[in-house]
C-alpha cells in the first residue's frame, strides 16, 4: 500500500510566523498550518511529509495584548493582561520565506534566532560529575532513563521553546524535582540515591513524560556471564553489539559506541548506567542465550545472536 500524503491547502492557512530583527522590525519567516481539536479531535493527524514527523501540540499558551504567544500558566497569563488557552491544535510548522537546512518542515530552523544549531546545543559540556547520564529534550518528547543508585541524569532542552522537568504526569506537578522553565540550551541535573522509578512531566506540555527507573546492583556469579559472551545483530539500528567477559565482568560494545559495563538486576536482565539503558537476555526453551533486547529512550530493540 502507498504511503500516507499529506496536502496543505494555501486557503487553510492558519498562521504566519514571523521574526523580530535587532531594529525591531517583524520579517516573515514561515508559515504555521493549524488542526484546531474541535475539528480534528485529540488523536495524531495520519500523515506527515518528509521523515520526520513534525505535527505537534502546543499547551498552556498565552497570547500578549501585543500579539506575541509564550507557554505559561492561566494565571501567569491573566497577570500579564493576556488571553489563555489551554491547546492549540495539531501544528505543523513551514518554513517556506526563510530556507531551513534542516528540511522546510522541521522543528527547528537553525537559520532563525537562537541560531546555535541541535547538533551544537546537544554536544555543549555539561558540568556534572563524572559518569552522568546525558539526556537531549528534543522534539517535545521527555525520555527515559535507566541508572545506578548514586547517579545524576542531566537534562538539556534541544528544542526552540521552554519545557520542564518536573515530577509528576500529564503536565502536573507532584511532590519532588522540579528544574523551572528552561530555556534553548539550558540545564538541568539531579543525582537519585534512593531505588524506584521516578515519573516526570513537563508542565507546559502535558503530552511531554518520562520515567528515571534507579536500580541497585545485584550479585551473581560470574560463570553466568559465559552464555551472554558473543555477537547480536540489532537490523533496526543497522549496528552489532559486542558482548565481552573481562575479570569476571560483563561488558558491552556497540558500533561507534564506548564500551561500557553491565550491571545485573537478575540473571537475565542488566543495566547500562553509562548510557541510561537496559538490556534484557532472551533465551529459547533449551535455556540457550539466542538474542537480547535493548531498552532506550522509551524504546525496544530487539537483537540476534549472529557469534
Amino acid at each position: 500500500s502507498s504511503s500516507p500524503s499529506l496536502t496543505l491547502h494555501l486557503d487553510r492557512f492558519s498562521g504566519a510566523g514571523h521574526n523580530q530583527d535587532a531594529t525591531g522590525d517583524w520579517e516573515l519567516v514561515g508559515t504555521a498550518f493549524i488542526l484546531p481539536h474541535q475539528d480534528v479531535g485529540q488523536d495524531h493527524p495520519e500523515a506527515f511529509a518528509g521523515p520526520l514527523d513534525n505535527w505537534h501540540v502546543h499547551y498552556n499558551l498565552c497570547r500578549s495584548p501585543t500579539g506575541r504567544f509564550s507557554s505559561t500558566t492561566a494565571e501567569g497569563c491573566d497577570t500579564d493582561g493576556g488571553h489563555w488557552e489551554s491547546s492549540y491544535g495539531w501544528m505543523l510548522h513551514a518554513y517556506v520565506w526563510v530556507d531551513n537546512p534542516l528540511g522546510v518542515f522541521h522543528m527547528w530552523n537553525s537559520n532563525l534566532p537562537p541560531l546555535s544549531s541541535p547538533d551544537d546545543i546537544r554536544s555543549r559540556s555539561i558540568n556534572v560529575p563524572p559518569g552522568t547520564v546525558a539526556v537531549a529534550i528534543q522534539q517535545f518528547s521527555h525520555q527515559e532513563a535507566h541508572i545506578m543508585v548514586g547517579q545524576t541524569v542531566a537534562w538539556t532542552n534541544a528544542d526552540g521553546v521552554p519545557h520542564t522537568v518536573t515530577s509528576g504526569s500529564r503536565g502536573e506537578a507532584e511532590q519532588g524535582f522540579d528544574s523551572g522553565n528552561m530555556a534553548t540550551g539550558q540545564s538541568f541535573a539531579l543525582r537519585f540515591d534512593q531505588p524506584g522509578e521516578y515519573p516526570y512531566t513537563c508542565t507546559l506540555h502535558p503530552n511531554m513524560n518520562g520515567t528515571v527507573t534507579v536500580v541497585e546492583p545485584i550479585t551473581l556469579d560470574p560463570k553466568i556471564y559465559d552464555a551472554y559472551v558473543g555477537q547480536y545483530e540489532i537490523a533496526s539500528l543497522s549496528s552489532v553489539i559486542t558482548v565481552t567477559k573481562e575479570n569476571d565482568r560483563l561488558f558491552v560494545h556497540p558500533t561507534g559506541e564506548a564500551k561500557a559495563e553491565l550491571f545485573p538486576e537478575s540473571e537475565t536482565q542488566y543495566f547500562v548506567p553509562e548510557f541510561g539503558a537496559q538490556t534484557v537476555f532472551i533465551k529459547n526453551d533449551k535455556g540457550e542465550v539466542t538474542g537480547l533486547v535493548v531498552h532506550f529512550g522509551g524504546q525496544d530493540y530487539p537483537g540476534t545472536k549472529i557469534r
